[in-house]
């Protein structure tokens, strides 16, 4: 927590902790105390205070990988609402929302996010379990000209004799 690096590194070898070894480096080669301090937070699991040290220093793209590695996908979609990201960080955290619902059974809330992001293997899934085949029919018009996709769609409609 006092930034020093050269004394973590030796402390990391003695316990013979090659991550540590190469985290020590890693931060110690950041050009910026405020990031240096914002990383040694993550790995005590401060997360809140890392996120906070990256808003301070106005890198919203540093706590959105933060959050990212660390797999809070909720407080990533908050982030990048907020202005902290770009199109492929918001469609990762659509998709692990969506994932999220989808393994709780939240089927209609997976639906939701999984629309946003154009995840249509997902869509399929959800719209089936929840009997909700107007919307599966009005994915085989929007389908791409993806196989896999109209495989998926065709199985499913078949197997309730919609097609």
């Amino acid at each position: 927590e006092a930034l020093d690096f050269e004394a973590a590194e030796r402390a990391f070898a003695r316990c013979e902790d090659y991550q540590g070894i190469q985290f020590a480096k890693r931060v110690d080669s950041l050009n910026d105390s405020m990031k240096q301090r914002a990383e040694v937070s993550a790995y005590f699991e401060r997360f809140d205070e890392a996120e906070s040290i990256y808003r301070e220093i106005d890198r919203k793209d540093l706590a959105v990988e933060l959050r990212q590695r660390c797999g809070d996908w909720f407080k990533v979609y908050q982030l990048i609402q907020s202005g902290g990201g770009d199109d492929a960080a918001l469609s990762a955290a659509l998709s692990q929302l969506g994932r999220y619902y989808f393994e709780k059974g939240l089927f209609r809330k997976a639906t939701e996010y999984f629309s946003q992001c154009n995840d249509a293997l997902k869509l399929i899934d959800c719209y089936y379990r929840t009997n909700d085949f107007k919307n599966l029919e009005k994915l085989v018009e929007a389908a791409p000209t993806d196989p896999v996709i109209l495989t998926q769609l065709a199985t499913r409609l078949l197997s309730v004799g919609l097609y």
